[in-house]
C-alpha cells in the first residue's frame, strides 16, 4: 500500500491555445492526510487521446507546496487530454495509484471551423450497444436458503455504466425477481437460492439489446455479513452461522480500528457512526485462525470531522473590470477557526467550466481506496444529494467488493519496491573501455551554469552514480571520465501509458459568432493580457559579465585577452609559455610541463570547465576566442587532479573536438520547473479600465498557496474581466490536522 496519496487541483477544465494549465498538487500521508514532502518531486504529464506524452514537467515543492503549470502551445491539437500526476514512490504500485484529470484544449482552428464540440468529443472511443453485467453478493457469497442482497453493475463498451432492467430466472425460465439499475448501471436485488439452483439474469439496455448472464451459485457453508444503516448506526448482522468461533474486524487505511469476538447469542453488532472515522472501512468476518470468511466495505461519514469553508464577497454582484474583495473562512464542525493551506481558482464558468466530477474529497476519501474507474465520484459528496448515501453503498458493493484484500490485515504484505522516495536528482551510468580497469575509476560531474562540481568513482562493474543535488529545467550537465574510456548515461525511465481512459463528455462550451470573434482576437495576442508601459529610452548598454570558471578564485593569477594579444603571437601554445613561468611543451609527448616548487609537473588543462587530455586538443580552439587563462596553484585541493591547473575560458560558444569525445557526455536531463507566478491585470487607474483591448480571461484568479490566519480566514482580491456572467470559485486544501477543505461558490 502506498504511503502517500496524490490529488491535484487545476484552475479549470477548458483551455485556449496560449494559456497555461495551472495546478496545485496535494501530496498527503495515506494514514493521516497531513501534507507530506517525503517525496521531493511530483511529475505532471499532458497526454493526448493516442496515449502520447506531449509534455512532462517536474515539480519541486516550495515550502511544502507543489504547484506548477503546463503551457498550451500552438503544437497541441484541439481535443481531450489527460493530465497525469505521479511520484516515483507511487510508481512502485502501478498506474492505478496515479492521479488523472481530463481537460479540453480549444484552438483557433476549432473555433473558426465551428466544430468545437465534435472535435473534442470524437477523441473518445466510438460507443456501440454492447454491455456486460457483473454480480456482487453482499459479503462475497450467496448463502443457500437465506435472503441475500446481490449488487450488480452493467458496463458498456466505453467502460461507462449502462442503464439496464430485466429479470432473474431459473433454468426452467421461471421469474424469480425483477432487477433495475438505479445509478450509472449499478443496482441491487434480494435473492434466496439453493445450492443446486442455476439462476440467470436476462438484461436489456435502453437500446433494446438483450443479454443473458449466469449468477454466482449459492453455497451451503457460506456465512455472510449483512450490513444495515439505521439511525446513525452501523448494524452488522449474521443471518446464519455455525459452531466456529468468529471474529469481526474493522480496517481503515491499513490499520485495525475495531475487533471483537462474535458471541454465540449475539443477533446484531451495533457501532455508532460517530465512533468511526470518515472514509472507506473494511469489515471482515474471520475464524479463530484469522481466515477470512466474509467481507464487506462501507463508507462512513462522521459529521464531527466536517470542515466548513465559506467564500464571501463585499458585494452580491460586480461590474466589469471591478475589484472584488473576498474572504475565505474555514472552521470545524463546531465553527471553531481552523488553520489550513489551500488553493483557489476563480473562473468564468460560462466559458471555461470546472471539472465537477472529481474533487479533493472524492479522491482522498473514495477513489484512492478503490480499484477500477468510478464515474463522477464527486457526485457522492454533494451535500444536497438525497440519493448520495444509497448510491455510494452500491459503489461499495461493486467496486469495494472486488478490491478489498483482507490478507493485508492478518499478514505482512511485502511489495517489490523498485524505487524509494525520490529526494534528489540522480544521474547514473557506466564507464567502459578496451582492456582497461573500469573499477574505481574517477568520473566528474560539472554544471558550469551554477558552478557545481562533483567527483565519484565507479564500482566493480564500472557503474557510477551522482545524487544529493538538484537543478532546474534546461540545465546542461557535463560528465567526464578519463581518456580512452567511454561514458554511457542511463536514460531515465518514466511509466508507460497503459490505462488511458477518456470517456465521451459534453462539458465543452459552444460559442456564438461574436464570442468566437472576440476569442480569436484574444488568441492572436498569445492569450496573455499585457499592459502598455510608458515609452523609455535605453541610454547605456548592459555590461556583460566576463566568463568565469567554476574553479575561479581571486587568489589565482588571471591573464585577460588584452594581455594575451600583447604577446604578439596568435598561437595558444606559445602564448601559454609566456604566461606560465618555466612552461615548455614537449614534441615527443602531447603534454605541457612546468616547473612548480622545484619539480617538473604536468598541469591539468580545463577549457570552459571541461578537462582536456592533451595539448593536441588545444589546437581546435582559435586563439581569438580565448578570453582568459587562469593559473590555479594547489589545484589538487579542488579535486582538479594535479598540483597545478590551467583554466581557459572562451569568449564565444566554441567547443573543442574533445567535448564530443566518448569519455565526455553532455546532457540536459529533466530538471525541476522554475516557479512562475499567475498574472492578472489590476484596474487600479482609470486609464487601465478604459483600455480598449478586450479582457476575455477565462481564469480570473489563481493562487495555489493561501494560508489562513489564526482566526481561520484569508483575504482574497482580484479584478473581474469584460465578460458578464457566472463566476465559479473552487477552494481546495488541507488543514494542519489533515482535514479536507473543499468548497464551490458562485457569484456574478
Amino acid at each position: 500500500m502506498p504511503l502517500e496519496i496524490l490529488y491535484v487541483q487545476t484552475d479549470k477544465q477548458n483551455y485556449f491555445t496560449g494559456e497555461n494549465i495551472w495546478f496545485r498538487a496535494y501530496l498527503v500521508n495515506t494514514h493521516t492526510h497531513v501534507q507530506d514532502t517525503t517525496s521531493r518531486y511530483v511529475y505532471a504529464e499532458l497526454i493526448n487521446s493516442l496515449g502520447r506524452v506531449k509534455n512532462r514537467v517536474m515539480i519541486r515543492h516550495n515550502n511544502g507546496v507543489f504547484s506548477g503549470h503546463i503551457p498550451v502551445t500552438e503544437e497541441l491539437e484541439a481535443g481531450s487530454y489527460v493530465l497525469r500526476f505521479f511520484t516515483r514512490h507511487l510508481e512502485n504500485f502501478g498506474e492505478e495509484y496515479f492521479f488523472q484529470r481530463i481537460i479540453h484544449i480549444i484552438t483557433p482552428e476549432s473555433l473558426e471551423e465551428n466544430h468545437l464540440s465534435e472535435e473534442i468529443t470524437t477523441t473518445a472511443p466510438v460507443q456501440n450497444n454492447d454491455f456486460v453485467v457483473s454480480f456482487h453478493p453482499e459479503g462475497g457469497d450467496i448463502p443457500a436458503g437465506v435472503f441475500t442482497r446481490v449488487a450488480f453493475k452493467a458496463i458498456n463498451s466505453s467502460g461507462l455504466g449502462e442503464n439496464i432492467q430485466g429479470v432473474v430466472v431459473n433454468e426452467r425460465g421461471d421469474t424469480i425477481t425483477h432487477i433495475q439499475s438505479s445509478h450509472r448501471g449499478m443496482g441491487s436485488f434480494m435473492l434466496r437460492a439453493n445450492s443446486k439452483d442455476r439462476l440467470f439474469a436476462v438484461c436489456r439496455n435502453d437500446a433494446g439489446v438483450e443479454k443473458r448472464f449466469e449468477l454466482p451459485r449459492a453455497k451451503e457453508d457460506a456465512i455472510p455479513l449483512q450490513i444495515l444503516r439505521r439511525r446513525g448506526n452501523v448494524m452488522i448482522h449474521l443471518p446464519q452461522r455455525d459452531n466456529r468461533d468468529l471474529y469481526v474486524t474493522l480496517q481503515y487505511r491499513g490499520y485495525i480500528i475495531y475487533a471483537v469476538r462474535w458471541e454465540s447469542n449475539r443477533e446484531m453488532l451495533i457501532i455508532p457512526e460517530i465512533s468511526l472515522p470518515t472514509g472507506v472501512i473494511g469489515i471482515v468476518l474471520s475464524d479463530s485462525q484469522g481466515i477470512p470468511l466474509s467481507k464487506r466495505q462501507i463508507f462512513n461519514t462522521n459529521r464531527q470531522e466536517t470542515i466548513n469553508t465559506a467564500f464571501t464577497t463585499n458585494r452580491d454582484t460586480h461590474g466589469t473590470r471591478e475589484r472584488v474583495n473576498a474572504t475565505v473562512s474555514i472552521t470545524d464542525s463546531e465553527n471553531r477557526p481552523v488553520q489550513a493551506n489551500f488553493s483557489i481558482s476563480v473562473i468564468d464558468n460560462d466559458i471555461a467550466h470546472y471539472d465537477a466530477s472529481v474533487n479533493i474529497l472524492s479522491t482522498l476519501l473514495l477513489t484512492s481506496e478503490l480499484r477500477g474507474h468510478i464515474e463522477d465520484p464527486a457526485y457522492y459528496f454533494m451535500s444536497d444529494n438525497e440519493k448520495a448515501t444509497e448510491h455510494l453503498d452500491l459503489v461499495m458493493l461493486t467496486h469495494g467488493w472486488t478490491r478489498f484484500d483482507v490478507s493485508r490485515i492478518y499478514q505482512e504484505e511485502t511489495i517489490a519496491v523498485w524505487q524509494d522516495f525520490e529526494r534528489s536528482h540522480v544521474i547514473t551510468g557506466t564507464l567502459g573501455g578496451r582492456q582497461r580497469r573500469i573499477a574505481e575509476q574517477p568520473v566528474t560531474l560539472i554544471i558550469p551554469q551554477f558552478g557545481f562540481f562533483d567527483l565519484t568513482y565507479t564500482d566493480e562493474e564500472g557503474r557510477f552514480r551522482f545524487d544529493n543535488f538538484e537543478f532546474p529545467e534546461g540545465t546542461e550537465i557535463f560528465i567526464q571520465g578519463r581518456r580512452h574510456t567511454e561514458i554511457q548515461i542511463d536514460r531515465p525511465v518514466f511509466p508507460s501509458v497503459d490505462n488511458l481512459f477518456i470517456p465521451m463528455q459534453a462539458n465543452v462550451p459552444v460559442f456564438g459568432t461574436e464570442q468566437v470573434e472576440d476569442f480569436l482576437r484574444y488568441l492572436s495576442d498569445d492569450g496573455i493580457w499585457s499592459e502598455v508601459l510608458d515609452e523609455f529610452v535605453i541610454t547605456e548598454r548592459r555590461r556583460e559579465e566576463p566568463n568565469r570558471s567554476i574553479f575561479s578564485s581571486p587568489v589565482n593569477r588571471r591573464v585577460e585577452r588584452e594581455e594575451l594579444e600583447a604577446f604578439g603571437t596568435m598561437n595558444l601554445l606559445m602564448a601559454m609559455q609566456f604566461v606560465i613561468p618555466g612552461a615548455r611543451s614537449c614534441h615527443i609527448t602531447p603534454f605541457l610541463h612546468i616547473h612548480h616548487r622545484g619539480e617538473v609537473v604536468s598541469p591539468r588543462i580545463w577549457v570552459d570547465d571541461i578537462q582536456l587530455d592533451s595539448l593536441i586538443d588545444l589546437t581546435d580552439i582559435p586563439f581569438h576566442t580565448i578570453e582568459s587563462i587562469e593559473i590555479v596553484d594547489n589545484a589538487s585541493l579542488l579535486g582538479l587532479g594535479s598540483a597545478v591547473a590551467l583554466l581557459i575560458t572562451t569568449g564565444e560558444d566554441h567547443r573543442p573536438a574533445s567535448y564530443y569525445s566518448s569519455h565526455i557526455a553532455i546532457i540536459t536531463p529533466l530538471g525541476y520547473q522554475v516557479r512562475r507566478e499567475f498574472f492578472a491585470p489590476a484596474y487600479t487607474f482609470p486609464e487601465q479600465r478604459a483600455n480598449e483591448r478586450p479582457d476575455l480571461r477565462t481564469t480570473i484568479f489563481w493562487n495555489p498557496n493561501v494560508t489562513t490566519r489564526e482566526d481561520g480566514s484569508a483575504a482574497i482580491q482580484f479584478y473581474t474581466s469584460d465578460n458578464t456572467g457566472n463566476y465559479v470559485v473552487i477552494i481546495e486544501g488541507i488543514t494542519d490536522e489533515g482535514g479536507i477543505v473543499h468548497a464551490v461558490s458562485r457569484f456574478r
